[in-house]
């Protein structure tokens, strides 16, 4: 996923109503700091209602990792970390996710100085010293580390799995590289241009969705790391959605099985696929449901409900609005969510793709 820009947190009802005991009757705008270009980018919600609001805030020029924590009202939490927040010391550095460990400390993954960052915190916002990254983790990017973006996925053992650029490894609770995955070195590297997103199956197998060549690149691992062979074509497939910035964005799991969502000719695309890698014809048109909340859509999030319906969550008109739609298991659009199926404005399909979408299989590693 690429940069996200700036957006109050806004919650809503189980029907897509705005919930009017959050914040300022349903949203909340806040700053991190001063500066006017914070960038809140990830969110994870506890089981008790409180959230977790990571990304940067900028501190006399220098953007740092931050994160805060916010009660279930939106305010902020003040038995967390410093007044509601922790900060890192290190400069040119942002959050990227955040994840919620079964005991309740806190996971959070991100970029410092252009090399991959994780770290873990209490459950109180205090720095766990007995959390420490393996210094052999590779980096393969730019000294800036301007395109890097670091995904996080808890595994069932209490593991968890990290993808960045085209790299993915596996870490221990301890934050040593699990040298048992798959190489010597705890990791593995594919031939795309980026892995934006991770979703692990309860059966420890990992799914990792990104980008190669203008397609949508969605790789299945097994609990070991090695290349899922009953899926597409050596653990790999490509789906060209017809144009030549297709990629997946995020990533989440429907019945089991992945739904990616992607962004294709400024519009927004979902994918979902069958076991076996092939799209899944039932779903949308042809396995792909296509659609736009209006001009320069960017896709942020599939979540998947328990009833197997899914919410599309975004930002639209050049990222000035947020933007939700649910749509049953099959693509089609939910019109009991908001107003029309979508929130806050209406949702219409996009134009038919110049070139008939397929998911095209890959053997080469």
């Amino acid at each position: 996923m690429g940069p996200i820009e700036p957006l109050e947190p806004r919650r809503l009802l189980a029907a897509g109503l705005l919930d009017p005991s959050f914040g300022d009757f349903g949203k909340l705008s806040f700053s991190l700091t001063s500066a006017d270009d914070d960038r809140p980018t990830a969110v994870a919600v506890q089981p008790d209602g409180k959230l977790l609001v990571a990304g940067q805030a900028t501190y006399d020029a220098d953007p740092r990792l931050t994160v805060e924590r916010l009660n279930a009202d939106g305010l902020l939490d003040p038995t967390f970390g410093s007044g509601g927040r922790f900060d890192t010391p290190d400069t040119v550095s942002r959050a990227t996710a955040v994840l919620i460990e079964p005991d309740g400390r806190i996971l959070v993954a991100g970029v410092s100085d252009g090399n991959v960052t994780v770290f873990r915190l209490s459950a109180n916002g205090k720095f766990d010293p007995s959390f420490k990254l393996d210094t052999s983790i590779p980096t393969p990017i730019g000294a800036d580390g301007t395109d890097l973006f670091v995904a996080a996925a808890p595994l069932p053992d209490g593991k968890v799995a990290l993808s960045f650029h085209q790299s993915i490894v596996r870490l221990l609770p301890s934050g040593k590289l699990d040298l048992w995955y798959t190489a010597a070195d705890g990791g593995r590297t594919f031939p795309v241009s980026h892995n934006y997103a991770l979703a692990a199956v309860p059966d420890g197998s990992l799914f990792a969705a990104g980008d190669q060549g203008g397609d949508v690149s969605l790789i299945k691992l097994t609990s070991t790391g090695a290349a899922d062979t009953a899926f597409g074509e050596g653990g790999r497939v490509l789906t060209d959605l017809g144009h030549d910035d297709d990629a997946a964005r995020s990533i989440a799991l429907l019945a089991g099985n992945p739904l990616v969502l992607a962004r294709s000719g400024g519009n927004i695309a979902v994918v979902r696929y069958a076991p076996t890698g092939d799209v899944y014809a039932p779903f949308g048109d042809r396995g792909i449901l296509r659609t736009t909340f209006g001009a320069s859509d960017v896709a942020a999030a599939p979540l998947t409900t328990a009833e197997g319906r899914f919410v599309v969550v975004g930002t639209t008109a050049g990222a000035g609005n947020m933007a939700a739609a649910r749509f049953s298991g099959r693509g089609r659009f939910d019109r009991t969510f908001g107003g029309n199926g979508d929130w806050p404005s209406p949702t219409s399909a996009c134009p038919p793709s110049p070139r008939p979408p397929r998911s095209r299989p890959t053997v080469t590693w």
